[in-house]
């Protein structure tokens, strides 16, 4: 009787450890799967685009062609700027790959815009892509704007406009960063505009508080 006893207590034992060890750690790391792109999405990164015909174009006018060509929405992190010598490829596809990668950042698309910027930039925006904002905000109200090198402030004021709530950055914040965005609801771009740039909300029933 004894031994049966034993042999079921080692045999639950045993069951409790595997459920523990197949369990996610506290702080682990986890692989962040993106959401796959639509067909209609496909098509237009490998559509044809015309580029500069000319060496020294800046990255941010760049991206920005790529946009209106495939008329989708743009954010950058405030870090992507620069001078490139040439552009290579043919298609929206190629150009990111073959001209933007290469100078170390990293370009994901979600819900018809492109995001650009460094590699743990983008894994923070995507980490943090779907928080829900606050209930009392209007939701789904859309924007269209093109702003090139424009104070991250300034996104903010305007952006308050359209949410239906308090909606304001602290004065530490004093960075710039380059969007176009085509009928985007704001909240997305407030998600795009905070993560990707490495900043936090302090959301309370009825504001947003924008920190470093």
């Amino acid at each position: 009787m004894i031994i049966l006893i034993f042999i079921c207590f080692l045999s639950m034992a045993t069951e409790s450890f595997a459920a523990i060890a197949s369990t996610t750690a506290p702080g682990a790391a986890v692989a962040t799967k993106m959401p796959p792109l639509p067909a209609e999405r496909i098509d237009r990164m490998t559509q044809s685009v015309t580029l500069p015909n000319r060496r020294f174009v800046d990255i941010r006018d760049l991206l920005q062609r790529l946009s209106r060509a495939g008329n989708f929405s743009l954010m950058m992190e405030g870090a992507v700027h620069g001078v490139l010598e040439k552009v290579e490829g043919t298609t929206i596809e190629e150009v990111l790959t073959k001209t933007v990668k290469p100078r170390g950042f990293e370009w994901r698309f979600w819900e018809n815009c492109l995001f650009v910027g460094t590699p743990e930039r983008m894994e923070y925006l995507w980490e943090n892509l779907k928080i829900p904002l606050v209930k009392s905000a209007k939701q789904g109200n859309k924007v269209s704007a093109e702003f090139h090198d424009i104070e991250i402030q300034t996104v903010v004021n305007i952006l308050e406009n359209y949410s239906g709530i308090g909606l304001r950055a602290t004065q530490s914040i004093n960075q710039h960063m380059s969007l176009r965005v085509v009928d985007m609801p704001w909240e997305k771009v407030l998600l795009g505009v905070v993560y990707l740039n490495g900043f936090r909300m302090v959301i309370s029933d009825f504001s947003i508080t924008i920190t470093p």
